[in-house]
């Protein structure tokens, strides 16, 4: 069966336009899945964007909480110090209390040392007067 040119025409036409069709449905879909991909791209982009943001968010608060603290912790210390400033003449002043008083005490400890001593060689004396005494009578008696 021999084809006539017109039927020939008719067929590579056919031909011609299902491959066009073809073409624009491969190049569609193409499109479509481009497309697709490209808001999976920008979805995925979106939720990282927001992922950074909650990160930077917590690490703002992070920041200002140690700021926080920190300032917490410069006051604590500045009352401290102006506490020291203040109670530093009250203990150096304790200090030469304290000092001057064991001064005292060591003064008079070495003076009653003395007086002790004073008493002791008194009270030896005494003892050989009265010792002499009990002696000379109990010599008397015998004789």
């Amino acid at each position: 069966m021999a084809f006539t040119d017109e039927e020939k025409v008719k067929f590579a036409f056919a031909i011609i336009i299902s491959m066009i069709a073809a073409s624009f449905s491969f190049y569609e879909h193409y499109e479509k899945q481009n497309v697709r991909e490209q808001n999976l791209t920008f979805e995925k982009q979106l939720e990282r964007l927001e992922n950074i943001q909650s990160s930077v968010k917590d690490l703002a608060d992070f920041v200002s909480q140690q700021q926080k603290q920190l300032e917490t912790s410069r006051n604590t210390l500045l009352n401290l110090e102006r506490e020291k400033e203040k109670l530093e003449p009250i203990v150096q002043a304790d200090r030469e209390v304290v000092e001057a008083v064991l001064q005292l005490q060591a003064e008079k400890e070495l003076s009653s040392v003395w007086f002790e001593r004073g008493i002791g060689f008194m009270l030896g004396i005494a003892g050989s007067l009265i010792a002499s005494i009990i002696f000379a009578t109990i010599r008397k008696r015998m004789t």
